[in-house]
């Protein structure tokens, strides 16, 4: 019985040992013939759909609607990705958008630091400015009526300084119709005082601001210490416009007036109004301080008054500033 076993056995594990070795090699075919779940996902990964190319088109539609600027137009919603015109045209328009914007950031110059005296004789570094010159230009380059009381016909310089104090500067309205009332009754960009003579290059800038024996510009700068400042601005517009004088000496002389009137602090914040006759007081007595200025105006509880009669330098100065203040208001 024992050696019957004995034969029996080898036979069942030989048996066992093959049918074992048959469904390995059936796995291992099988597993040639089917492509693993992780190479047939990275190969859907590479696969883009036509409506994600269609998307960045789509998108580009609205890239000037921030700006006001024309819609970008004759892109096709069927849009084919193989075709050069319709790819060369959307490209076109996408870097004429890109320019537009550009130029519209480009319009705003930041005028740099300059080193000038305020009224107690110390050295100061202004603020940069900034300032766009083109709108002011427009302003400076446009014929308009002049009003009955523009005796000096400076209307176009009245309503640039308007622009640039009130509109880019933020000073308020009365503070800045009495900068503006006081400016009437002196010049105008570049003039020099007395002669009705102009300075009309950098050349002649260089040569005669820093000599304090004649006022230029539209405050009349006299003091050397104050012209070298001026000058300092007119290098740094120069710098900006080599090629176009009027802009030079508008963004100078701009740049000039806002950060003398901060650095003087004629006012105890350019934003906030008083009255118009204590912002005219201020500007009389503490920046253009003509002569007689200080008869002609009283300072009581840091309000400043008008004493002198209607024939006096104040008088006028301050009738302009309402006329400026009235002119705009309307």
């Amino acid at each position: 019985m024992k050696s019957k076993y004995l034969f029996v056995m080898p036979l069942v594990l030989g048996v066992i040992l093959i049918a074992i070795n048959i469904k390995v090699t059936q796995n291992e075919l099988i597993g040639d013939i089917t492509p693993s779940t992780e190479l047939t996902s990275m190969n859907n990964s590479n696969i883009i759909a036509y409506e994600e190319i269609k998307t960045p088109i789509t998108k580009a539609k609205k890239i000037n609607a921030d700006y006001g600027k024309p819609e970008l137009k004759n892109i096709s919603k069927d849009y084919n990705p193989n075709s050069y015109a319709q790819r060369s045209e959307s490209e076109t328009i996408a870097v004429q958008s890109m320019a537009l914007v550009e130029e519209e950031i480009n319009a705003v110059n930041l005028i740099g630091s300059v080193t000038m005296m305020d009224l107690r004789g110390i050295e100061v570094n202004t603020d940069e400015v900034q300032i766009d010159t083109e709108a002011l230009m427009e302003l400076y380059e446009e014929v308009s009526e002049s009003p009955a009381w523009d005796v000096k016909e400076k209307i176009d310089i009245i309503e640039l300084l308007w622009e640039f104090l009130v509109n880019q500067c933020e000073m308020s309205p009365m503070n800045a119709a009495a900068l503006i009332g006081n400016i009437v009754a002196e010049g105008k960009f570049a003039e020099q005082q007395g002669t009705g003579l102009f300075l009309t290059n950098i050349e002649q800038a260089r040569a005669l601001l820093g000599c304090g024996k004649k006022g230029y510009g539209i405050v009349q700068w006299t003091y050397a210490p104050r012209q070298r400042a001026l000058l300092e601005y007119y290098e740094l517009a120069y710098e900006l416009y080599p090629d176009d004088w009027d802009r030079v000496k508008v963004t100078a002389e701009c740049s000039m007036l806002i950060e003398e009137i901060k650095a003087y602090k004629i006012f105890d914040d350019i934003k906030v109004d008083t009255s118009i006759e204590d912002a005219t007081g201020r500007v009389c007595v503490n920046y253009e301080a003509y002569k007689g200025s200080n008869r002609q105006w009283t300072k009581q509880n840091n309000t400043y008054r008008l004493v002198a009669g209607k024939s006096s330098n104040g008088y006028q100065r301050l009738a302009y500033a309402k006329s400026v203040y009235e002119y705009f208001s309307n």
